[in-house]
């Protein structure tokens, strides 16, 4: 991996996996919007209703977490901060949990750990060199273990690695851009392997894919850089297949001092164990679109800072596809806060049922440059 690539401006992608076979009822999605903090309160409304989270990261649409009910999980918890997490997962090692999320930004941990899980025992490395990394996922797929959660934080990757019977083979690739890694994807499927992760850093994309258990022949899609959420994920919900996995990355990691947890949700009385769906996919066009940035286009400090900003041209509006371009309306629902699916009205999921644009949060101004113009 070249890490000279961290200049890459688009590490903070939303990737989405959607996945058919899986048991999820009453899904649900939100996002922070870009530069926003963790919305908490979201977690314990969704957890009041029977939801958990099942996978969240951090993207170009902010923090974004997907829960759901009828997943297998029988208890979580997780923790918020700009500290280390390690002490707490060896704490909630102890208590019987195991790691089903792990994501970061520039600033916080988000980690999840949720009982119910086929797990028998978890191990995570993080290192910059990933000949030592790729050294120690041997040792472990020797041992019965295989790659449950990954996450780019910054000059180095995260690998959680879970024993399990889930699972009867597994890999992982690199893929330099979007079209590399779709075609390795269908390559992929076509052997009977499936993607369970999706992730993006240092200028690469990383995936893992397995083979399971179950035998069962299931369908994928995934998407990266998705801008309107709600026209990706709904035809897929239509279509019975749910998001199986949120994957993002960004540039660094600047640890600092704030803590905040989350607490245990308890038992809902849910099955102990989560039986994943396999096989085979559909290889259809069910790719999605994404895209990369170019790193030369980005400039030093001393060269750009005089420059018209480069994302709103010099207008200083929130400017770019789906975004408000200045009025400060949500995009999606045009400022309603409410959007119509199959002639049923529900809440604007972008915005949260605010109205405003998620990635302005209502301002108008561009992000940026805080709507100066200037870069």
């Amino acid at each position: 991996m070249s890490f000279c690539a961290l200049l890459t401006f688009a590490q903070d992608n939303s990737i989405i996996l959607t996945q058919s076979g899986l048991p999820y009822t009453y899904q649900t999605w939100f996002s922070s919007g870009y530069g926003n903090d963790l919305q908490t309160d979201k977690i314990k409304q969704y957890w009041d209703d029977n939801r958990y989270i099942t996978s969240a990261a951090y993207t170009l649409n902010g923090w974004f977490v997907t829960m759901t009910r009828n997943c297998g999980f029988t208890g979580q918890t997780y923790y918020y901060s700009k500290n280390s997490p390690w002490d707490w997962v060896k704490e909630k090692w102890d208590e019987g949990y195991y790691l089903t999320t792990v994501a970061s930004n520039e600033q916080k941990w988000f980690f999840v750990m949720s009982k119910g899980v086929n797990y028998t025992s978890q191990s995570y490395w993080t290192n910059s060199s990933w000949s030592e990394m790729s050294g120690w996922i041997k040792e472990k797929w020797d041992e019965g273990y295989y790659i449950t959660q990954a996450s780019y934080i910054g000059e180095k990757w995260l690998i959680v690695m879970s024993k399990t019977t889930d699972y009867s083979a597994q890999g992982y690739f690199f893929a330099n851009n979007y079209n590399e890694l779709s075609s390795s994807a269908k390559n992929k499927w076509n052997e009977g392997y499936y993607m369970t992760i999706i992730e993006y850093g240092d200028g690469e994309y990383f995936a893992v894919f397995s083979k399971l258990s179950s035998g069962e022949t299931i369908s994928q899609s995934f998407n990266c850089n998705i801008t309107d959420i709600n026209d990706f994920v709904n035809p897929e919900w239509d279509n019975n297949k749910f998001i199986a996995y949120i994957g993002g990355g960004y540039k660094k990691n600047v640890p600092s001092e704030e803590t905040e947890t989350g607490t245990e949700t308890g038992n809902f009385g849910y099955n102990n164990s989560y039986s994943f769906s396999s096989g085979l996919f559909n290889n259809g066009n069910n790719y999605g679109s994404g895209s990369t940035a170019n790193p030369s286009s980005l400039k030093n400090n001393s060269s750009h800072i005089n420059k018209k900003c480069r994302f709103c041209t010099g207008s200083g509006k929130c400017s770019g596809s789906q975004r408000c371009r200045g009025t400060g309306k949500c995009n999606y629902c045009n400022g309603q806060k409410v959007q119509s699916t199959s002639g049923h009205y529900h809440e604007c999921g972008p915005c949260h049922g605010t109205g405003k644009c998620n990635f302005c949060n209502g301002t108008g101004r561009c992000k940026h440059c805080n709507g100066t113009g200037r870069g």
